[in-house]
């Protein structure tokens, strides 16, 4: 298997996208509002929606659960957004 190049603009643009999406998920702390959970919920996806499902199948809605899994889903997405924009340039480069 071949190792992919390393992207400095796609770890600039995968660390800008983890910081708002922990910005997006720490709103939800400080807000008083409702509805402060929907731009965390909007920045995390697809994974907000697998959350629904999960909670459904488990029976299991907690609040713990559900920033740990968003943090998660930030991650994983930041991680996806790191590889596609290195594959990219990698192809640039040719």
């Amino acid at each position: 298997m071949t190792e992919m190049p390393k992207s400095r603009l796609g770890l600039l643009i995968a660390a800008c996208y983890v910081f708002v999406a922990v910005a997006a998920i720490a709103f939800v702390f400080v807000a008083d509002d409702s509805l402060a959970g929907v731009l965390a919920v909007l920045v995390i996806q697809p994974w907000g929606s697998v959350l629904v499902w999960l909670m459904d199948k488990i029976g299991m809605d907690s609040f713990l659960f559900n920033v740990l899994f968003m943090l998660a889903g930030a991650l994983v997405n930041g991680w996806l957004i790191y590889r596609i924009i290195s594959w990219f340039m990698a192809l640039l480069r040719r």
